[in-house]
């Protein structure tokens, strides 16, 4: 792509700026799709602690992240300050290099991030799967972070609340262990169509850059996505039904959470929910309790409702009951 294909005015400041000069490390498939392809103009449309949000105008959501633990089709890692950059300002990619605000991001040496390749559950019967979800929920208890939770993961975890120390939750924590239980039931009577139901009142539920509800349908979408299978008495997926479900909770949440719902749903999460459902359909080991401790880890609590949302995808297999 030659210098010329930019806009009016680009090249110019692009060659002539002051700017800091970074190098990405690594890169997701579609971030590196859409930003080394060809010419990629577009907006920040968030800047958070850690993380900036692009959003090109193709309509396609990519971020840059300092943090290299939790990468994701979408994501750019560049391992040092993203200092300078505010909402509104536009960005521009050709030819291997980012420029946005006064940030000069080489691209061209990052290495191509693909998630653990997660196979089907062909062959596993319903008490083994069901087993091995037994195991992730040991892990889950024995772990001291779980019991300061005071969302989905305490709800499925132990689904029962606690009287006076939940007081300060409610009434935001009795809507969410109300959603809990009708998902419960719904699981129990094993069809899609009555989860997808049963998960309309949680989309965009809680507070939050990606609200606790829709991490919750996400984590549980990606899980019975890639467990599916008849033999352990998982429904077979139907991308219509997820589709016209995805549709109609759009108006319910925000932009950027919806777009990861959609990708969870599609089968798309970050690299530790791809290592969790991968360890859950081999011989589970200590690289589960891995997988689980690196997920919690993502966000204020959105890796944990993740990890609840995985939990929940167990009550194909036991009928509701734990």
């Amino acid at each position: 792509m030659s210098m010329c294909s930019l806009e009016r005015g680009e090249a110019t400041a692009f060659a002539v700026a002051r700017q800091v000069r970074l190098r990405a490390t690594e890169i997701g498939a579609l971030a590196r799709e859409m930003l080394t392809a060809e010419t990629c103009r577009g907006e920040v449309h968030a800047v958070l602690t850690d993380a900036i949000y692009l959003t090109t105008r193709a309509g396609e959501l990519l971020w840059l992240s300092t943090n290299r633990s939790f990468p994701h089709r979408r994501y750019v890692h560049v391992p040092q300050p993203l200092l300078g950059v505010e909402p509104g300002m536009s960005f521009v990619a050709y030819e291997g290099v980012l420029k946005v605000g006064g940030l000069q991001i080489d691209l061209t040496r990052a290495q191509m991030w693909s998630p653990s390749r997660v196979g089907r559950g062909v062959g596993l019967a319903s008490k083994e799967l069901h087993a091995r979800f037994g195991i992730l929920l040991r892990v889950v208890r024995d772990s001291p972070s779980w019991s300061a939770d005071c969302g989905f993961l305490r709800l499925v975890a132990r689904p029962h609340l606690d009287g006076a120390a939940d007081a300060a939750g409610a009434p935001f924590l009795q809507a969410m262990s109300a959603a809990v239980d009708r998902v419960r039931v719904a699981c129990r009577r094993g069809a899609l169509s009555d989860v997808l139901e049963a998960g309309l009142g949680l989309a965009g539920l809680g507070p939050g850059f990606t609200p606790a509800g829709d991490d919750y349908l996400g984590g549980l979408l990606f899980a019975l996505r890639h467990l599916q299978c008849p033999s352990a008495g998982v429904p077979l997926w139907d991308e219509r039904l997820v589709d016209d479900f995805l549709a109609k909770v759009r108006p319910h949440t925000g932009w950027v959470s919806h777009t990861i719902l959609c990708d969870l749903a599609r089968g798309h999460g970050p690299g530790p929910l791809h290592d969790l459902i991968q360890g859950l359909l081999s011989t589970p080991g200590p690289a589960l309790a891995d997988s689980a401790g690196r997920l919690c880890q993502i966000g204020h609590s959105s890796g944990r409702d993740l990890l609840a949302g995985t939990l929940t995808a167990s009550w194909w297999m036991d009928g509701g009951k734990r």
